[in-house]
């Protein structure tokens, strides 16, 4: 099934205008196409599985809660214990407590991508597939990168006339980090964007990576589960100015403290 549900992920007739971009329905509802969250679920979930049996030593932090069927996918499932149950965290800011989506703190990140001739070679060979039809079934390696998000809010609006309208838009801003494999500084970034609600009550998560002070990358995603799902967020990274060429493909993002200040680089033991 890999190879089908990589031909969905890597085509990208699917970014458009009215798609966002994101994993939504190519009319500009804003409405999930689950159909592509599928797609990214299996992809993600293998390469992740992959890389962590072959060099990890342990794997719990590294592994997103949708290793386990239907695990988190639910409002306020995010339950995250102190990393230093006997040293009581600062007072949250009146930002933080004003924040719906319970952005402020370190998040895991994955981000997989083929390598650009091929992506090139996938979509744009003389032998294209029939408009509304698939593409054939993509069998080659991906790779993949461990990231480290720390995250803070900067501002908090009312939603606009195209957001849902029960809870706010919350901007923040962080700190994008390599993780593994160790040797890509290019991962490095600083990062900023919005959370907010589709018409539909989705929580849709836009990212900036910003290297230099000029925006590189973009990513739209939804959480699967609603605010506060522990599940995290699945999308797909693009260029920043939505190049039809790409590249483009998938990522995931999923909470693991709450504290700015909590160090992974503990947890993450590689193997030989």
């Amino acid at each position: 099934m890999h190879p089908f549900a990589r031909s969905r992920v890597y085509d990208l007739r699917q970014h458009t205008e009215n798609s966002f971009w994101g994993p939504f329905l190519n009319d500009g509802s804003q409405s999930v196409d689950w159909e592509k969250v599928e797609g990214l679920m299996m992809i993600l979930f293998h390469n992740i599985q992959q890389f962590t049996d072959k060099y990890c030593e342990q794997k719990s932090i590294l592994l997103p809660p949708q290793h386990e069927p239907f695990a988190g996918a639910t409002p306020n499932s995010l339950k995250l214990p102190p990393v230093h149950p006997q040293i009581e965290r600062p007072s949250q800011t009146p930002l933080e407590l004003q924040d719906p989506y319970n952005i402020t703190g370190v998040w895991m990140r994955v981000v997989c991508f083929l390598d650009y001739r091929e992506l090139f070679t996938f979509n744009f060979s003389e032998q294209q597939p029939l408009e509304g039809t698939p593409r054939p079934p993509l069998d080659r390696e991906e790779a993949i990168r461990f990231i480290t998000m720390k995250l803070e809010v900067t501002s908090i609006e009312q939603p606009g006339p195209g957001d849902g309208q029960r809870l706010p838009v919350v901007h923040f801003k962080g700190r994008s980090m390599i993780a593994l494999p160790p040797i890509d500084p290019n991962a490095n970034s600083h990062i900023r964007g919005t959370v907010r609600l589709t018409p539909e009550d989705e929580v849709r998560w836009t990212t900036f990576s910003v290297f230099h002070g000029e925006e590189r990358w973009r990513s739209e995603g939804i959480q699967l589960g609603g605010v506060q799902a522990a599940r995290g967020v699945i999308g797909y990274w693009f260029d920043k100015d939505f190049d039809e060429y790409g590249p483009a493909g998938p990522t995931s993002f999923w909470k693991v403290s709450n504290d700015l200040e909590y160090d992974i680089t503990p947890e993450l033991h590689i193997g030989s």
